[in-house]
């Protein structure tokens, strides 16, 4: 919707929990504010309230809901409440948040609506930018597509799979999860998997481990092996520590290496959550 991109600080809050405060520069101007947690209610809404640090605006509280209209189609209401600080806030506010932002979220749902019309996982609402591969990386790649092909794996696949690499959008590939990739294919998920870890034994992809929350889920901490994965982490959002489940806690992420980032190509990233081999998506 226009918005630069934003600096996320976290402050332990003394009685637990923590402080998170966002800001962005623009034509010289620091925007900043303290975010409070997201209240959800899957798959009906969310909201969310900012109190600012100066400026025009005092707080802002932000909710979206979805409300079904029969079988087939779905209500979306974006509200925006919003307090001014001060006499310029009256000014300014009505012509960006009324005019300006209005007219970007209202392309942003119609982009979103059209993507969803075609009924399609593989339409992109937004298309983005497609960083071309070097040609040195290419011949890399070639070559590791042939060994993936030497190891019994069905030779399709491996050109599917190696061709989604070079030529998906960047923001596609910052994080590809094999079970939803496998789902989108109509291929096997564990079939998918291992191709994925394949791909990392021949060099194509290089193998960490994410940490997660036992709270919010998020990754707070990386390791390159599972040796070096920690039995007690620190959740700076939370502001929690909390012991280390492999099978609850630990997701796989295989990204690509450093010859390709190095090539131009964005660094992409292939993950799967350590639960038997079972993941689970929202509906």
């Amino acid at each position: 919707t226009g918005l630069p991109t934003t600096q996320v600080t976290e402050t332990p809050n003394p009685d637990g929990g923590s402080r998170r405060t966002i800001q962005f520069r623009r034509s010289g101007i620091s925007v900043i504010w303290d975010e409070y947690p997201f209240e959800w209610i899957q798959p009906q809404s969310f909201g969310v309230l900012r109190v600012y640090h100066g400026g025009p605006v005092a707080w802002m509280q932000i909710s979206l809901s979805l409300t079904p209209q029969g079988s087939s189609e779905t209500q979306l209401t974006y509200e925006i409440i919003i307090h001014p600080a001060n006499f310029s806030g009256y000014l300014v506010i009505p012509v960006q948040v009324g005019w300006i932002s209005r007219r970007a979220f209202d392309r942003v749902f119609h982009q979103i609506d059209a993507a969803l019309q075609e009924q399609t996982r593989n339409r992109t609402a937004f298309p983005l930018a497609v960083t071309p591969l070097h040609p040195s990386a290419d011949v890399r790649i070639q070559s590791i597509e042939q060994q993936l092909k030497e190891v019994a794996y069905d030779a399709d696949l491996v050109t599917k799979f190696v061709y989604y690499i070079r030529e998906a959008q960047d923001a596609d590939l910052m994080r590809i999860r094999p079970f939803p990739l496998a789902d989108d294919w109509g291929v096997d998920r564990i079939r998918m998997l291992e191709l994925c870890l394949h791909a990392a034994r021949f060099g194509l992809l290089d193998v960490s481990w994410d940490l997660l929350c036992s709270e919010c889920r998020g990754a707070k901490s990386t390791a390159p092996t599972l040796f070096n994965v920690e039995r007690h982490v620190h959740c700076p959002s939370c502001n929690i520590d909390y012991e280390m489940v492999i099978s609850e806690s630990v997701m796989s992420d295989l990204g690509v290496k450093q010859f390709l980032a190095d090539s131009t190509l964005i660094v992409t990233s292939c993950t799967a959550e350590l639960k038997s081999f079972q993941e689970s998506f929202p509906s």
